[in-house]
């Protein structure tokens, strides 16, 4: 990693997060929502004169606040703009917007988005007070009011099927290319290369909520991320091989119910052992990636993998990724021959690219400065994960990879 990018990701890292911010138009909004923050003892609140076009230009560039006022000025498409704005704030972010369509429609559509509460001009004094504390106050686990990320589990079936390097380049597009904040998760505490591909040092955060799961909360998750850039997250570590590792279910999950505050996705680089241990990450999550090579041996192991699970998670939210991740060999099985012997089909099949090998060597994912047909798949996969399918498309992951919040 270069000394720019090194600058780049520790800047990133040191930004904070405040507490409060606003983007409102008019001085009487602006006078409440400071009377307000007074009330609330809100010390770190920033105000600025705008409307929610505004505050999603700013957060395509900044991290989002705790909590977000934002006013919708004139536009005639609210559901639009605030759905929009979901996709640049972190998950976690509280919202209330202020408008002046007093129809119970619009009220249930931005409940529906996961907005705290929608103000109709003109507010008073005692609504704008009542919303701000019931936000501050509001559980940091209450379903209908948070707007969680996706938990996609991702396993390499297979050594060298080239799972972690997948998981690596899709978190960098979904971060860089769609400007979605993502955590990534190595689960290999040994031998996982997830740090390694992405420029990063093993951390023993890892090895030190296995000690101790109870200290695992929001803290401990803020300290113990990375920042490969403002967008981009990971945590992994390096235990000694001569470790006796002894994995801890809870532990995954409760990365991943907190991630998901957090970031719009959290991508789990699954190990291949303790199998019972992988097998309860698959199952965790909402979304499972198999990444097979073309190989008898690999498509043995995504058969494996599908009947141990059961019919409906099989079926419904597990796609299969083909990916080439070595030059193709004479003996290599085709598609046709893989989706007739598990009588499914994949997703996709991203082609060999040296490129891949020779980025994660740099501690750079070949999606930062590729432009080769292994990113392209990659990329094409991260549209349909996001709902913005390049083309009408009748593939499974379409249906898969809807975001929450989206459907």
């Amino acid at each position: 990693m270069s000394a720019q990018t090194a600058a780049a990701t520790s800047e990133a890292a040191a930004q904070p997060r405040s507490d409060f911010l606003a983007f409102v138009d008019g001085q009487s909004l602006n006078d409440r929502i400071e009377t307000a923050l007074e009330a609330a003892s809100v010390e770190r609140g920033v105000i600025r004169k705008g409307t929610i076009v505004d505050a999603i230009r700013f957060f395509g560039e900044n991290r989002s606040p705790k909590l977000l006022v934002v006013d919708l000025g004139e536009s005639h498409n609210p559901v639009t703009l605030v759905n929009d704005l979901a996709n640049v704030c972190e998950p976690s972010t509280r919202v209330i917007v202020i408008g002046s369509d007093n129809s119970a429609q619009l009220f249930r559509d931005l409940m529906r988005l996961g907005v705290s509460d929608y103000l109709v001009r003109p507010v008073d004094d005692v609504s704008m007070q009542e919303s701000i504390l019931a936000a501050l106050g509001a559980p940091t686990d209450a379903p209908s009011k948070v707007r969680t990320g996706k938990t996609i589990a991702v396993a390499s079936c297979g050594g060298g099927s080239g799972g972690s390097s997948f998981v690596a380049n899709l978190g960098w597009v979904l971060a860089h290319e769609f400007n979605r904040h993502v955590a990534l998760v190595d689960l290999d505490l040994q031998t996982g290369s997830l740090g390694s591909m992405l420029g990063l040092t093993p951390t023993s955060a890892l090895a030190d909520a296995l000690d101790d799961i109870e200290r695992v909360d929001e803290l401990f998750i803020e300290r113990a991320m990375q920042a490969r850039s403002d967008r981009l997250f990971a945590i992994a570590a390096e235990q000694a091989l001569t470790d006796d590792v002894r994995y801890n279910p809870e532990l995954s999950t409760r990365f991943a119910d907190l991630l998901s505050r957090q970031f719009h996705y959290v991508l789990l680089d699954v190990p291949r052992a303790p199998a019972a241990y992988s097998h309860g990450v698959l199952r965790a999550a909402d979304l499972r990636v198999l990444v097979m090579e073309p190989t008898v041996s690999s498509l043995h192991q995504v058969a494996r993998q599908l009947r141990s699970m059961d019919a409906g998670m099989s079926k419904v939210g597990t796609t299969i990724v083909l990916n080439h991740a070595r030059q193709d060999r004479p003996k290599a099985i085709s598609v046709d021959q893989i989706e007739q012997a598990l009588m499914r089909k994949t997703a996709i099949s991203l082609p060999y690219d040296s490129g891949v090998g020779d980025a994660a060597d740099m501690g750079e994912p070949a999606a930062a400065t590729s432009k080769g047909k292994y990113v392209a798949g990659v990329r094409s996969l991260a549209r349909e994960l996001i709902g913005e399918p390049e083309k009408k498309s009748t593939s499974i992951l379409g249906r898969l990879f809807r975001r929450k919040g989206d459907q």
